[in-house]
């Protein structure tokens, strides 16, 4: 079952998201699904962050910067998916 991904804040990063230019919207269309196939820390692109009670996991690449958490879901006994909510979008500047 694949993992869903959406954006947790009710505006802003889907603000972004669809008022992007063709390159900038495709480089973040890629790095999206880049989350949805794989969101477990790699200690490359993605690192967990611990702020208890919850974990806070930061992706990067050499253009955006994006903050996420992860809700796991069973489904039957050796299926599930990752629920992962964006909450927050930023290129990376510099």
């Amino acid at each position: 079952m694949p993992n869903r991904l959406h954006f947790d804040n009710a505006g802003r990063e889907r603000e972004l998201f669809y008022n992007l230019g063709p390159a900038d919207y495709q480089s973040l269309l890629t790095a999206l699904e880049s989350i949805q196939n794989d969101p477990l820390p790699d200690n490359d692109r993605i690192v967990a962050v611990d702020f208890p009670p919850i974990v806070i996991y930061h992706y990067r690449d050499e253009k955006w910067r994006i903050a996420y958490g992860l809700s796991y879901y069973r489904v039957g006994e050796t299926e599930g998916f990752y629920d992962i909510g964006i909450v927050a979008v930023s290129p990376v500047q510099g």
